[in-house]
């Protein structure tokens, strides 16, 4: 997955994706790809996107995210 595949599937910009990489959230690989499944573990612990987020149109890793989020918050539930 690319940077630009990584910013359409999140339904967020590139610059966005590149200030995630910054901030040490998105890991890139040696060949500069995204580490899916770092990346994954790295959004959902500490990954705070704006609530409007959550109603935007998302790919297969945004969906991901929701759905990992959502468990978590079902198993809070009493």
């Amino acid at each position: 997955m690319t940077r630009a595949e990584l910013a359409r599937d999140l339904g967020v910009s590139e610059p966005y994706v590149a200030k995630l990489v910054d901030q040490g959230l998105v890991i890139l690989k040696r060949d500069g790809s995204v580490d899916e499944r770092r990346t994954l573990a790295n959004l959902y612990l500490y990954w705070c996107p704006r609530d409007s987020w959550h109603d935007k149109p998302v790919g297969p890793f945004g969906q991901a995210l929701r759905r990992k989020w959502a468990a978590e918050e079902a198993a809070e539930q009493p």
